[in-house]
């Protein structure tokens, strides 16, 4: 099986806050998440520029793809200074 094989199409996908609320009451459900009080709290920690994707990691990791994405680099970094200075 190839990709010859598949037909792709691009899709259009609408997130707002009526998809997130939707999507929030769903995951909350089934998998019990608890960091957040309620759909507005969850949806005011990701600030003005949401999307799908970083609302989904912020509600299933319990802190956002920015937080995850400077925890990486810090470590990264202090990997780089030890290896640097031969420790």
């Amino acid at each position: 099986m190839t990709a010859a094989d598949f037909s792709f199409a691009d899709i259009s996908l609408q997130f707002d806050e009526v998809t997130a609320e939707s999507l929030f009451n769903t995951l909350i459900t089934r998998y019990a998440l608890s960091k957040y009080l309620d759909f507005p709290d969850a949806w005011m920690q990701l600030g003005e520029h949401k999307t799908l994707f970083e609302f989904i990691y912020l509600l299933t990791q319990e802190q956002s793809l920015a937080e995850k994405i400077q925890q990486q680099i810090a470590v990264l970094q202090e990997s780089e200074r030890t290896n640097f200075s031969g420790e």
